[in-house]
């Protein structure tokens, strides 16, 4: 036999025995390294990863999509096409759909009901595009249009709309339960 044919046996011989080693003996095939059988963990954590960055990506455009209807909804508002009633309860549907959003309207808005802490964020959302539009009537309209709706709750002529939750008195859920002081980043907001 030839050099070229025994080397060519021996290269030969130790593929197969490497290839056929995690089928022969499975745990020395682990323990050296040669085991194959995370290729499906890694598969499967692959398509998990694919799902989870499908999922972002319809979030956005659904964030985009209602962004999209929040605009069109204030230009109405501010047109005077629609009352702040309409938009606030157009604005409680979107907010309802999403289990993070009331909570975080509840620390961010001060108000009596889930409904006039959401009338106070659409306010908020109707002056940021009113100092945009430089229309001081609309906003002047909205405030009056809110205390005919909550009648109990007034706007702090210092701050636009009320909007951040006071420090002086205690927050509440719906159910009457306090909810403790609003945590540090909220105090920080203009």
């Amino acid at each position: 036999m030839s050099r070229r044919t025994r080397i060519a046996l021996i290269v030969s011989g130790f593929i197969v025995t490497v290839g056929l080693c995690p089928v022969i003996a499975p745990d020395w095939s682990r323990k050296i390294g040669l085991d194959y059988g995370p290729l499906p963990g890694l598969e499967r954590a692959s398509a998990t990863s694919q799902t989870k960055k499908w999922t972002w990506v319809a979030d956005a455009i659904v964030i985009d999509q209602e962004k999209a209807v929040k605009d069109t909804l204030v230009a109405d508002l501010m047109a005077g096409r629609l009352t702040l009633a309409q938009v606030t309860d157009d604005f409680m549907l979107m907010a309802e759909r999403e289990p993070d959003r009331l909570p975080a309207i509840r620390c961010l808005f001060a108000g009596e009901t889930d409904r006039e802490r959401v009338a106070r964020s659409v306010l908020l959302y109707a002056r940021k595009r009113a100092e945009s539009e430089k229309s001081e009537e609309v906003v002047g309209r909205l405030d009056g249009e809110f205390q005919a709706m909550f009648r109990s709750s007034v706007p702090d002529p210092a701050r636009p709309g009320d909007v951040v939750a006071k420090e002086a008195a205690p927050r509440r859920t719906n159910a009457g339960a306090p909810m403790g002081p609003p945590p540090p980043f909220v105090r920080s907001l203009p």
